[in-house]
């Protein structure tokens, strides 16, 4: 998983702070957080690991990723951890 990646996971896009990360975390743990939403613990594993990336990064999100081939596991990864019942 990559920066953009991550940020998309979140929610959060441009200039962010550490602040938002942290919010856009809490705000995803809580819907996703396995004693809240059983389904949720594949998605809470992937929020944590976008918060491990995130979690120092101040500054503007890129709009495009030429770094990485990744994007499109990641993407994937995650509908299927939404889809799962």
């Amino acid at each position: 998983m990559n920066i953009k990646d991550a940020a998309k996971l979140l929610g959060v896009s441009g200039k962010v702070t550490e602040g938002d990360i942290k919010k856009a975390y809490r705000q995803a743990a809580q819907q996703f957080h396995p004693d809240r939403n059983p389904a949720g613990a594949e998605m809470m594993k992937m929020i944590n690991a976008a918060y491990d990336i995130l979690k120092n990064f101040n500054g503007e999100i890129p709009s495009s990723d030429t770094t990485s081939d990744s994007t499109g596991d990641a993407e994937e990864n995650y509908s299927e951890a939404v889809k799962k019942p």
